[in-house]
């Protein structure tokens, strides 16, 4: 396929402590009640009336965690109960915008089949039969098997996983550390470790931040920002910003016809997997021209430009043309334009990272933006502007347990981190003995590659003796599970994050109960806090405060946030940030980058050490080869409804997607003989799924694409597209019974991961695609 062209596009309309314990003595409630700004100044135009009371309802300032991108929202409040969910106007982030997913909260607060509950099995695991327990019944259960771990001189067989926020990870690591455990492992929630490794070996951070709003030039590699991306509606309201101030040209190399490459001004759809070849031959092009940022090269990265520019000098754009589909000639066009039309920068997304090369082919984004001169700069690939949160004394002592610890020195990975599989993998080939397994939030059982081994292994009690599940719903791994605990959701709860800020200026964000959690559900604080009271003194020191308290020593050393009431100001304005402050670019210059060198490391002296090509690479996939008639490259994509396996209970976003079926190029689909709807079966190495047939001049070839988070076998009614009565009459209405739940591309997806970052190879599945 050659390029599509926006006009060309349009012609045929392809469519589609630090702190002191003492120091908060009142409860949260009483101390609140002192901050003289009034909620009217707060709350500005962001107001809500009811329609049959005409009262004007409570608004509560709160961070939405429906997905990564942690947007300031209000939860408005009609007699005690949430009824409305809106942007925060003064978010500098979001800037009052919501997606779907945010308005959704309504649902997951008041989702019928939610977990309410202690659970205790009384059957087989996986069989479902379960008993109602008290709150102190179910902690005794799980403090005896602790303390059986204490006694046997292991508390290393504690294993805690999680996908959560940074203070999940506070939170579980003081547990762990306390009990002498060093396995407390919690995820990224979109999965992106191949990303984060990248980041980190280049410039010592996990992410950037897309300057894009002052951007005159984008390039997208695999990326689809106004559907899905970790940073989602922030990033996406930026770029239309862009494209409406700038008049920035948007280019975007990727195998589908998504939402975003459908508005840009070309879409080239690649050759899976070949990003990286392409940013390597713009990089030559760059330096050979005399377009490239000499200075910052020389004197901010550890790899001098006359050496670069003869390493890069076999990465022409005539064998670039060759790997990706994309013609020379116009990859020499981009790359003049990406470094003469400035600021200009280029941003991957999960269609890049996602691959077995998914760290070197972040890395080659990179350093075409360092060649550019794009690094730190306005309008450009910026450092994250983050705050980092600190724990109350006194701290628990880390635990070190080399390399057998499962987030310790991985034999698997580069950096110090576990990737998804790892842990479980680790279990089941006997490197990790678990005593007590707890999992929060998350959901291998259904969200890991061939997830049908994971719900074995997880069965299998001469594994995994006792297991432990904190969750709002009955899970596809809740359901495995030999207590469930009730946990509440983002609007139920408290937490704080630091996400990366488009400002340019850091910010902190609060999460707050806009409600009081539904049922019996209770905090992960409440949770390990209460194991610690009962698992005696040695573990009280550590938790011996209450859950604000906790909260408030995490930002009590950002002394401008104390001078205005600390949490007690975040809890009535729901963020905070330095309004003094200017955005400031280059902060480099003032410390270096946060790396071993102090500098943006081209070459990676650990890669080095581990073996690894240390400069970034064209890494191919060999086993592209095979892709032949009837077989394909299996491509999972995320939906602007749905994040990952958390948001199917709801019934707003189950009724826009609920079914995935299978998306083929046309022309393709007409040679093999198929049309659209009909059933097919799509075969892997791991498995098979029967689903139907959609065929779309919008998809590349080689590659066959699938939505995800379809296809649950538990998670509730709703998530399996059942229609069922409720006191919410929604649940009656459930029209798509007949259509069905869809598939779960994880079943045919066999585990394999970068062997650099240890994060799963999504998009190198090889498939072959038949008619039922």
């Amino acid at each position: 396929m050659g390029k599509i062209d926006r006009r060309t596009f349009l012609k045929f309309g392809i469519g589609g402590a630090l702190f002191s314990c003492e120091a908060v003595t009142e409860p949260l409630t009483k101390k609140i009640q002192k901050i003289k700004e009034p909620a009217t100044k707060v709350l500005g135009e962001s107001k809500s009336v009811s329609r049959t009371s005409q009262r004007v309802r409570k608004a509560i300032p709160t961070t939405c965690y429906n997905c990564s991108a942690n947007c300031g929202i209000y939860g408005f409040t009609e007699y005690g109960r949430v009824v409305k969910i809106e942007g925060v106007p003064e978010n500098p982030n979001n800037r009052g915008k919501t997606c779907g997913k945010g308005q959704a909260g309504l649902n997951m607060v008041y989702d019928e089949e939610r977990l309410l509950t202690p659970l205790k099995r009384t059957g087989a695991r996986g069989k479902g039969r379960w008993e109602q327990i008290s709150w102190e019944q179910a902690l005794d259960e799980i403090t005896n098997r602790l303390k059986e771990l204490k006694e046997k001189g292991t508390p290393e067989q504690l294993v805690f996983e999680a996908e959560g926020s940074p203070m999940t990870e506070l939170i579980a690591r003081r547990f762990l550390n306390a009990f002498g455990s060093p396995n407390a492992v919690v995820h990224s929630r979109l999965g992106n470790e191949n990303k984060i490794t990248a980041q980190r070996l280049t410039w010592g951070a996990n992410l950037e931040v897309p300057d894009v709003s002052n951007s005159n030039y984008i390039l997208l590699f695999g990326s689809n920002p106004y559907e899905s991306h970790p940073l989602y509606i922030n990033l996406a309201q930026r770029i239309v910003e862009a494209r409406m101030k700038n008049k920035a040209k948007v280019i975007v190399f990727d195998v589908r016809l998504t939402q975003t490459s459908a508005k840009s001004d070309t879409w080239y759809p690649i050759n899976p997997g070949s990003d990286a070849a392409i940013a390597l031959a713009m990089c030559n092009v760059i330096i050979e021209e005399g377009l490239a940022d000499v200075d910052f090269i020389n004197n901010w990265t550890n790899y001098p430009f006359e050496k670069l520019k003869a390493y890069l000098k076999k990465y022409t754009p005539e064998t670039a043309e060759i790997f990706s589909g994309v013609s020379a000639s116009d990859i020499r066009e981009i790359a003049r334009q990406f470094a003469t039309f400035k600021p200009s920068i280029a941003i991957s997304g999960g269609g890049v990272t996602k691959h077995e090369n998914g760290v070197y082919t972040e890395r080659c984004i990179m350093l075409l933006n360092a060649v550019a001169g794009n690094i730190d700069v306005k309008g450009g690939y910026c450092l994250p502007r983050t705050y980092a949160l600190k724990e109350p004394e006194p701290v628990p002592p880390a635990v070190d347990g080399g390399t057998s610890a499962i987030c310790g020195k991985s034999e698997d990975t580069v950096l110090d981190h576990a990737s998804r599989q790892g842990v479980l993998s680790s279990i089941k080939e006997g490197k990790q003995k678990v005593g007590v397994y707890m999992l929060c939030e998350y959901n291998p059982a259904y969200s890991s590659p061939e997830c049908q081994h994971v719900s074995a292994l997880l069965r299998d009690e001469s594994k995994i003796p006792f297991f432990v599940a904190i969750d709002t719903y009955m899970t596809e791994t809740a359901a495995l599970a030999d207590i469930v605990l009730p946990y509440p959701t983002y609007l139920e709860r408290s937490d704080i994050f630091s996400p990366p800020s488009f400002s340019m200026v850091p910010m902190l964000s609060l999460c707050q109960p806009v409600v009081n959690p539904v049922g019996e559900s209770k905090s992960l604080y409440w949770i390990t806090s209460n194991l610690a009271n009962k698992l005696g003194e040695e573990m009280q020191t550590y938790f011996r405060f209450g859950e604000d308290i906790f909260l408030q020593a995490a930002i009590h050393h950002f002394t401008g946030l104390t001078n205005k009431g600390g949490i007690f100001y975040l809890m009535q304005h729901g963020l905070w940030y330095d309004t003094d402050a200017k955005p400031r670019y280059k902060l480099y210059e003032e410390k270096g980058f946060n790396t071993s060198s102090g500098k943006f490391e081209i070459f990676s002296e650990l890669l080095a050490r581990k073996g690894f090509n240390p400069l970034p690479t064209y890494d191919p996939i060999h086993e592209r080869s095979v892709v032949s008639n009837g077989k394909f490259i299996l491509v999972p994509f995320s939906t602007s409804v749905h994040t990952a396996d958390r948001t199917a209970g709801s019934v707003l976003l189950s009724e826009v997607v609920h079914d995935n079926p299978l998306w083929m190029n046309a022309e393709v689909a007409h040679k093999l003989k198929l049309k659209e709807e009909d059933k097919v079966v799509v075969i892997s190495k791991s498995g098979r799924l029967i689903t139907r047939l959609r065929t779309s001049q919008g998809v590349h070839p080689n590659v066959v694409a699938m939505a995800t988070n379809c296809g649950h076998w538990e998670f509730g009614r709703v998530a399996r597209a059942k229609n069922f009565k409720t006191k919410n009459p929604e649940t009656s209405l459930i029209w798509w019974e007949k259509e069905g739940n869809g598939v779960n591309p994880a079943v045919i997806t066999p585990p394999t991961v970068d062997p650099i970052g240890g994060g799963q190879g999504w998009m190198d599945t090889i498939v072959e695609v038949k008619k039922v």
